[in-house]
């Protein structure tokens, strides 16, 4: 597609998504110490992290740690009517929280796909 003076146009498709828990896969947590970076075994008993960070207080003496859970997801487009091909997608994040006069904007959207600026990152109000 050229407009004849050398400029290539391209055609841009948005689409949103949607995040489903993978059922098979339940919340998984982990304790950090904060002074060395070693970390426990991810586990799905937020008590067994806890036991570790304990255990290594005592051998260590190191006082600071950080519990985090994570869970995986997996990603599927809302309306796959048409394969984007080397088109753009834009991905709109769907997480339920709302705000007065309407959905909570993202905090940043992210492109990929083939073209100009290829997976930059962009504000919610579009690039620039």
């Amino acid at each position: 597609m050229s407009a004849g003076n050398g400029i290539t146009r391209g055609r841009y498709r948005f689409a949103e998504w949607t995040l489903t828990a993978m059922p098979a896969m339940a919340v998984r947590h982990f304790g950090k110490c904060l002074t060395c970076g070693e970390r426990s075994a991810d586990t799905a008993d937020a008590d067994d992290a806890q036991m570790w960070c304990l255990k290594h207080a005592g051998l260590t003496h190191h006082s600071g740690y950080e519990l985090s859970a994570f869970q995986y997801f997996n990603a599927a487009m809302t309306d796959p009517g048409e394969e984007p091909h080397a088109n753009w997608t834009e991905v709109t994040p769907r997480l339920g929280a709302e705000c007065p006069g309407g959905p909570r904007p993202p905090a940043a959207t992210h492109r990929r796909g083939t073209g100009p600026g290829d997976g930059e990152r962009v504000s919610p109000g579009g690039p620039g």
